[in-house]
């Protein structure tokens, strides 16, 4: 149902300059029945895609048995076995900007066909990224300590995976998933993925 598309975005100071937008994180807050029904359909995606070892060994995010801790460990071990190769070591970092954001949702729905998801799965993905919108919720303290909400209208959302949900960092591996085949240039380099940031 529409009624469970609808997210509430509160925006979440990170750092450096509070009047600037862009050092906000935008987080959705979506409806409990929502999250409990993404919850069993996370779960059934997630365990299609490891029992066909479908995810790429090489993404440390949103995994089981997988952190941050293991994809700096991958990544300093791939240095030290080139260097002990005789090899020269550089090194790329790149960050995905405005990644949850950005996901075009055709594409996405395509990845998925092509992960195997398809029928009655691959439709209730399409119903699940259409007819989403979501309105912006500030709260203000003023001077005497009272909380004064300030909220947008309600907007249609046409591109990205929910932050604040339960599948949107699932659905945007599956959108990255073969990311490596694009930028892993074997013997030559090796690729280190968490999530939207990733290591060359």
């Amino acid at each position: 149902p529409d009624q469970l598309k609808i997210a509430k975005v509160i925006p979440i100071y990170k750092k450096n300059d509070p009047l600037d937008i862009k050092n906000y994180r935008p987080v959705s807050l979506l409806p409990s029945l929502s999250k409990i029904y993404e919850k069993v359909v996370y779960n059934r995606l997630m365990q299609f895609l490891e029992n066909n070892d479908i995810l790429e060994t090489i993404q440390h995010g949103f995994r089981k048995q997988k952190s941050t801790i293991t994809a700096v460990v991958s990544f300093i071990e791939s240095i030290i076995e080139a260097i002990d190769r005789g090899e020269k070591v550089i090194g790329i970092f790149m960050d995905l900007s405005k990644a949850f954001d950005s996901v075009n949702h055709s594409l996405l729905l395509l990845k998925l066909q092509e992960l195997g998801i398809k029928n009655n799965a691959l439709s209730w993905f399409e119903s699940y990224l259409s007819n989403r919108k979501q309105f912006v919720q500030i709260n203000h303290i003023t001077e005497k300590n009272y909380v004064v909400k300030f909220q947008s209208n309600l907007e249609s959302i046409n591109v990205g995976v929910p932050q604040g949900s339960i599948l949107g960092p699932l659905l945007f591996l599956c959108y990255l998933n073969n990311i490596a085949k694009c930028l892993n240039f074997e013997p030559y380099s090796g690729l280190c993925l968490y999530a939207d940031d990733s290591n060359l």
